[in-house]
């Protein structure tokens, strides 16, 4: 009797523990099992990164080495294989194709299994006929851990509700609180603006605010390099917990210029690197960001990704004449996906088209790449202001999912110190 050829595609499965080291959400999230892998070396792999990450650890070499112990080390190849692993990382966007590859060529594995055997049997029992034949009807059902029952999403549900998890990150402007809620968590935010109205001073606002209150949150800068980004934290940290005395406050012109007193800079600085907000200024490649993305969410325990400037992502996979279109759909589409997947706030900052200059209500009109961006978006809100030297502007909510939208509220800005507050004052947040 020849020997059974059973498919298989070990590229495709060094591929996609590879990209655990960068993205260990994944191994929840795909739905492998350590059976879907051919090779038994990658499935002692697996289950060592299944440990790893079900008690909340990062996938690393060393912890990795540790999770497999050392009787193990030979079953999963050694330490030079496992290296040669961990080199074999692919994006997250990638991983998803590969992990599909793995469960298909398990799945056929199973069935030729199992037609092998109902074909090799001999007997009249009928049984037996039976169980080989149920047998081979289970081998082509699915086995992903990804279909999840009505049962286990409402099991979720209730004990998500009875620890009242929070719905939203809170918010440090009250007519904000009061009218959404704050941040949709589990959700993701789009908020449009012209050129110059503060998006980055609102989004760097709102994530130091969440930082403040013990809040992990991540801030992609594609627009402004870590520098400028730091600089004006240090602003803005400084009016937040010194505007009550005189002096202590830094404006942000005097640091530019450096007229600020460099002791109390420094100060702020290093108060600025103690506080859990995680700044990256280096990545604009889609893949990446993504991949970044949820690895920062595991490793640090983000609740608020930060994502400054949408429309300048890049991902060199997209061809063609609408090339940003695309980009910019893919990437609304990818955040989303992390903001449902691992349960956090994921905030687009995204530009209003030309014929929103002077519009203190924009729409979702005004809004470039307005229908890829709006699909995917829970929350759209644009801000506004008359002029770049006003002092007030308008938030308007034209999209919201859970609560009212076609409706507006003005705050105040804070120009000297890139803060914003209440419009009833110009104190900031209570």
């Amino acid at each position: 009797m020849t020997e059974l050829k059973l498919p298989y595609s070990l590229d495709a499965e060094r591929s996609v523990l590879g990209a655990f080291f960068i993205d260990p959400t994944l191994v929840r999230i795909l739905g492998l099992e350590a059976e879907d892998f051919y090779r038994p070396a990658h499935r002692v792999i697996f289950k060592a990164m299944n440990r790893l990450v079900a008690n909340g650890k990062p996938v690393e070499l060393e912890l990795l080495l540790d999770s497999i112990g050392e009787k193990q080390i030979d079953e999963a190849g050694g330490l030079q294989y496992l290296a040669e692993v961990a080199g074999a990382a692919a994006t997250s966007i990638s991983a998803r194709h590969y992990s599909e590859i793995v469960q298909r060529k398990a799945a056929q594995r199973r069935v030729k299994v199992a037609c092998s055997e109902l074909l090799g049997m001999d007997g009249d029992d009928p049984d037996e006929w039976t169980d080989a034949q149920r047998a081979v009807q289970r081998s082509m059902e699915p086995t992903t851990t990804d279909m999840i029952d009505q049962q286990q999403r409402a099991k979720r549900w209730r004990e998500k509700y009875t620890r009242k998890s929070p719905q939203f990150l809170p918010v440090p402007l009250q007519r904000w609180e009061e009218w959404i809620g704050g941040i949709p968590l589990g959700a993701q935010t789009v908020i449009g603006a012209r050129p110059s109205m503060g998006k980055t001073a609102l989004g760097l606002f709102l994530g130091l605010t969440l930082a403040l209150a013990g809040i992990p949150v991540a801030y992609f800068s594609l627009e402004s390099p870590w520098e400028q980004i730091h600089q004006r934290l240090i602003v803005m940290l400084s009016w937040l917990q010194g505007r009550w005395y005189d002096g202590l406050a830094i404006k942000a012109d005097d640091l530019r210029s450096r007229e600020a007193d460099p002791d109390e800079v420094c100060i702020w600085s290093r108060d600025i690197a103690k506080l859990p907000i995680y700044v990256e200024d280096r990545v604009t490649s889609l893949p990446r960001l993504v991949s970044k993305a949820r690895a920062i969410t595991h490793t640090h325990g983000v609740q608020g990704i930060f994502l400054d400037l949408v429309g300048k992502v890049k991902d060199r996979s997209v061809r063609g004449e609408n090339q940003q279109r695309e980009t910019i759909h893919r990437a609304s589409y990818e955040f989303s996906r992390i903001a449902v997947e691992c349960n956090v706030a994921t905030i687009l900052m995204a530009h209003l088209n030309r014929q929103a200059q002077g519009v203190l209500e924009p729409t979702l009109a005004h809004l470039r790449m307005a229908g890829d961006l709006e699909n995917d978006a829970d929350l759209v809100v644009m801000m506004a202001r008359e002029t770049m030297d006003t002092d007030w502007g308008k938030f308007t909510v034209r999209k919201n999912r859970d609560g009212r939208a076609d409706m507006g509220f003005r705050y105040a800005f804070l120009r000297q110190h890139l803060a914003f507050g209440n419009f009833t004052t110009a104190e900031g947040p209570e």
